[in-house]
């Protein structure tokens, strides 16, 4: 039997569709069958986008971020240091870990699709990873690649989740530091206040 789910006081201000609360960065392109808005999980909205960079807000919550950031990356993106999802809470990282069901089920694809032209969040991967990082961030800062957004960070510590019997787990060694967290490559990155005037003019 399926257990109805818990979500965190911090979460419950947003949209539940399919049983799911819509994280804040999701477009909404189409209409459901009653002409209701119906979320893309796989599509950022821009105008969301440029509100998570300007306010300085949470990609999942929609809320004020605190000194501490986060993200979830997978083994390329914590290779090559760059990621396509904006910071968030650790909380909001957390229950994404072991909610959100591309995540969580190893036999979950996150489905294609050319009809939608926004901010596509598909990591950089073509295959899904066996393994996702839970990412302190200590810096980060931004790539415009075209209308892409991309963020370019150095870790601090990273915690390792992996799949076991096909669900997605911490695998119970807490916090790690590595010493090539030390060095940062840091490519041409645009200044917020730029990036945000560029993104008003691509999308807004």
């Amino acid at each position: 039997m399926a257990h109805p789910l818990t979500v965190p006081d911090s979460l419950k201000h947003l949209t539940v569709q399919k049983g799911y609360p819509v994280p804040y960065f999701v477009a909404y392109p189409t209409k459901d069958e009653q002409g209701q808005p119906a979320a893309d999980f796989r599509y950022a909205d821009p105008l969301k986008l440029v509100n998570s960079i300007r306010g300085d807000k949470c990609f999942v919550c929609g809320k004020p971020l605190a000194k501490d950031r986060y993200l979830i990356a997978g083994p390329e993106g914590l290779k090559n240091r760059i990621h396509t999802d904006m910071p968030m809470h650790e909380a909001c990282a957390r229950f994404s870990l072991t909610t959100c069901p591309h995540l969580v089920y190893e036999r979950a694809d996150r489905r294609t699709s050319n009809e939608v032209a926004t901010q596509q969040i598909e990591g950089q991967a073509l295959q899904k990873p066996g393994e996702f990082y839970l990412v302190r961030l200590f810096n980060y800062g931004f790539i415009l690649d075209g209308g892409a957004v991309y963020i370019n960070f150095q870790p601090s510590a990273v915690e390792r989740w992996h799949y076991v019997d096909g669900r997605l787990v911490a695998d119970g060694q807490g916090w790690q530091r590595r010493p090539d967290f030390l060095q940062w490559m840091r490519p041409a990155m645009v200044p917020r206040n730029h990036l945000i005037a560029k993104l008003k003019r691509l999308y807004l």
